[in-house]
């Protein structure tokens, strides 16, 4: 009985801790290689428009103005974090992390319980 446990528990911290390679898109690379380079393009616009910003004399403008450039600055700003959920979802491929704390507690659970 005992060495079943320990073959079952063996078994779990493997599937646990080995990714899945189960996704083999053959044309992935030549599209991640077109996004970057249209996310790269889109950089280089947004860094000289906050040049462009910068170097303006702001004092001649109104306050509707000001708002506007400040909301434009604050959206680039959050474009290049890349602080959306969508794109860091994009990034992230759907992997699953587990921490050394969760693994500990799962293979506490499954000796307890087995």
């Amino acid at each position: 009985m005992k060495k079943i446990t320990v073959q079952i528990l063996c078994v779990c911290t493997l599937l646990f801790t080995f990714p899945s390679f189960s996704k083999g898109e053959e044309g992935k690379d030549e599209v991640v290689t077109q996004k970057s380079s249209n996310n790269y393009a889109h950089m280089v616009e947004m860094v000289a428009r906050v040049l462009e910003i910068k170097d303006m004399d702001r004092s001649t403008l109104s306050e509707s103005e000001r708002d506007a450039l400040k909301q434009e600055l604050r959206l680039i700003k959050t474009e290049v974090n890349g602080s959306t959920k969508a794109e860091k979802a994009m990034y992230n491929n759907g992997g699953i992390y587990i921490s050394v704390g969760a693994l500990i507690i799962i293979i506490l659970l499954l000796i307890l319980i087995l």
